[in-house]
């Protein structure tokens, strides 16, 4: 057995599908929030939202999947105890599954 593979996933108590709101951004944007800047989403119900950053305004476009994405946290655990398998009885560590979902919000620069 493969000491450095995953674990075993286990759907966890509050586990809901499609109950998180996922956004797929680009490294400029990623950039800009890590240096502090701030990032704004703006829109009512009735409008489309949009993403507004220091430099640019982007449309926030809702994107449908034929595949699902299990969402998972996996344990803060030093580098030398990432090992998903336990050494004393061989038996993988089970990963939380907390949500899926089906769609992810792409940006489209406006």
């Amino acid at each position: 057995m493969n000491e450095s593979g995953g674990g075993t996933l286990s759907f966890s108590n509050s586990y809901d599908v499609n109950n998180f709101e996922v956004i797929e951004v680009p490294e400029d944007i990623l950039a800009s929030f890590d240096a502090g800047d701030v990032l704004e989403i703006i829109g009512r119900e009735d409008n489309k939202a949009v993403l507004i950053t220091n430099k640019r305004s982007y449309a926030l476009r809702s994107v449908e999947s034929s595949n699902t994405q299990l969402l998972v946290k996996f344990p803060n655990e030093p580098a030398q105890k990432k090992r998903r398998v336990d050494k004393e009885n061989g038996e993988r560590k089970k990963i939380p599954v907390y949500g899926s979902i089906t769609r992810h919000h792409a940006l489209m620069p406006i």
